[in-house]
């Protein structure tokens, strides 16, 4: 049975995706300049990435590049994958191209991007959907542009003018027909996704406010399991963040932490 959605009193129905799929496959890619730096800064520097995402697509076929948008200090991908170590080699080849390239037309040395990348599972077809939308309205939101057919170095264009490989709409939309109106329906939408780095900012936002109401300090919850997983809980109800993100932000083992949530 087909997955709902529910857009300003339209409903559409669309084909569900595979559960598998949600759970392993799709993944939010974000790269960023070292230090914010604007490493997309023009027109030349923004095509060359896009040129070397093309070439080595080629080389990792098994890596579906859903939708894409390529900013001044950083760019957005939303990619299909069953393999994450397969992932992980098509950004280090892409990336270190692209250093390399970057470098020597900059006549500069060292880092050019602040992390290998940021990655970011998409577990729910919701997300799925607030996540391409919420790639395509980067210019926009930056106030770059106007619409989010007005900025070239996005999909959002191959989407309307029908550009994308049959394989990349069944992944997405489970079907071929009428994939165009679900897609502009989706775009339409008030877009509230949220990205890797504005996830971190608000745990740890949400981490702060909930010591500072509590009147608690982080090391004194740590030693006591009700608390833990009260914070725990917390930290998952008002933000997106996943275990694994918490593990990391608090300093405690995720198994430990996925033990104690099943109590």
């Amino acid at each position: 049975m087909g997955g709902i959605i529910i857009i300003r009193k339209e409903v559409i129905i669309m084909p569900r995706l595979a559960r598998s799929s949600l759970g392993t496959s799709f993944f939010h890619i974000v790269v960023q300049g070292i230090n914010r730096e604007y490493i997309f800064d023009n027109n030349v520097y923004m095509e060359k990435y896009l040129e070397l995402i093309a070439k080595y697509r080629e080389k990792y076929p098994e890596v579906k590049l859903l939708s894409y948008c390529i900013m001044n200090n950083h760019a957005h991908m939303l990619i299909y994958c069953e393999d994450i170590v397969m992932l992980g080699q098509f950004m280090k080849c892409i990336n270190t191209s692209y250093a390399r390239f970057y470098n020597k037309n900059q006549r500069r040395v060292g880092y050019v991007f602040r992390d290998r990348y940021l990655g970011q599972p998409i577990y729910k077809e919701k997300y799925l959907y607030e996540c391409m939308s919420y790639i395509h309205k980067n210019p926009v939101k930056a106030k770059i542009v106007e619409k989010e057919n007005d900025y070239k170095y996005s999909s959002y264009n191959d989407y309307t003018k029908k550009n994308v490989e049959k394989d990349i709409i069944k992944l997405i939309f489970g079907t071929e027909k009428g994939y165009l109106d679900i897609f502009l329906k989706i775009e339409e939408e008030e877009c509230k996704f949220t990205d890797c780095e504005e996830e971190r900012e608000t745990a740890d936002r949400m981490l702060n406010e909930y010591l500072k109401n509590n009147k608690q300090k982080i090391e004194d919850i740590k030693t006591d399991n009700d608390k833990l997983i009260d914070m725990v809980n917390f930290l998952l109800n008002n933000s997106r963040t996943s275990i694994r993100e918490i593990s990391g932000l608090i300093k405690v083992n995720r198994n430990k932490l996925s033990k104690l949530l099943k109590q």
